[in-house]
């Protein structure tokens, strides 16, 4: 009787403790199932809060997108924006036709201006140098239209004889000669065919004249350089050639104008300045040839490098 129970009681412990090992057991699957669980969890968390980003990231595309499709359906609805744009830009086409006649208008006005400017200006110089003609003839010229009249009365009389020469059987190739040889006899003397009535400005001790520039006759201009002669140095820092453009081609009636200084102070000095000048013009350019050496006469005396030397 003794030994049944004893080997129940053996039985019944070695039960017991198998129950408790089954029972840990279960606890502990249970417990890595729940880690795992829990695990997976807060990785759907994750998933989730990025969808959700995603999810507001889409909403706004959307959003936006809606607001353009809305703005675009407005634009383009018949009757609407489209035709009040189309409106629009014919009405700027036609404004643009518009405004490109008138810039051509006044283009044309302009370059009408400008001719009209340019023979005002021109007249100007004729008339400056009919000024300066009558002036060194001696005609008052207080009141300019006064001088005109009276150089034209002059140049009336110069027509007038030749009209005469003609009557007495020169032709106009002789009358022409004439006139040629005339205009280099003047332009060899002071203005006006005074000769060289006024003594040199500067002469050596020899009594010859001494040239205080050198003057080249160009196709286009004159060319002035300055001889600026050493023993004159303190002498030429007195005279009035700021004015002067040296060593660069100018027109004649800027030569006429830069010189005028120095011609001016001459005459209060009773006196002329000698130039040498030598002709750069072509060889089919005589008639320029004389016009310069005749303008350059009506501010020195020249003398005439054959030549050409500069």
């Amino acid at each position: 009787m003794k030994a049944d129970i004893s080997a129940q009681d053996r039985s019944y412990r070695r039960g017991l403790v198998l129950g408790f090992t089954l029972a840990e057991i279960m606890v502990l699957i249970i417990f890595a199932l729940l880690l795992a669980l829990s695990w997976h969890l807060v990785e759907k968390d994750k998933e989730n809060d990025r969808l959700s980003q995603i999810l507001k990231e889409q909403e706004v595309a959307v959003a936006t997108l809606t607001e353009r499709n809305r703005n675009l359906k407005r634009r383009f609805a018949p009757g609407d924006d489209f035709d009040d744009l189309f409106r629009e830009l014919e009405l700027a086409k036609k404004q643009q036709t518009v405004l490109r006649q008138e810039i051509g208008t006044l283009s044309e006005k302009r370059e009408t201006l400008e001719e009209e400017n340019q023979v005002l200006e021109e007249r100007a110089i004729v008339a400056e140098r009919l000024l300066e003609m009558a002036r060194e003839a001696g005609v008052p010229t207080e009141d300019p239209e006064k001088a005109l009249q009276e150089i034209a009365s002059r140049l009336e009389q110069l027509a007038n004889v030749r009209e005469g020469m003609k009557a007495a059987g020169l032709d106009d190739s002789q009358i022409t000669e004439f006139v040629e040889n005339s205009l280099n006899k003047l332009a060899k003397a002071e203005w006006l065919g005074k000769g060289t009535e006024m003594p040199a400005c500067w002469t050596s001790r020899t009594g010859k004249s001494e040239y205080i520039f050198d003057v080249a006759l160009t196709s286009r201009g004159i060319i002035t350089h300055d001889n600026a002669l050493p023993h004159r140095t303190a002498e030429q820092a007195q005279l009035p050639l700021q004015t002067i453009v040296f060593d660069q081609e100018v027109q004649p009636e800027q030569f006429l104008k830069m010189s005028r200084p120095v011609f001016e102070w001459s005459k209060r000095k009773g006196c002329r300045f000698f130039v040498r000048v030598s002709d750069r013009t072509k060889g089919e350019e005589k008639t320029i040839y004389k016009q310069l050496l005749w303008t350059v006469g009506q501010r020195f005396y020249s003398y005439e490098v054959r030549n050409g030397a500069f």
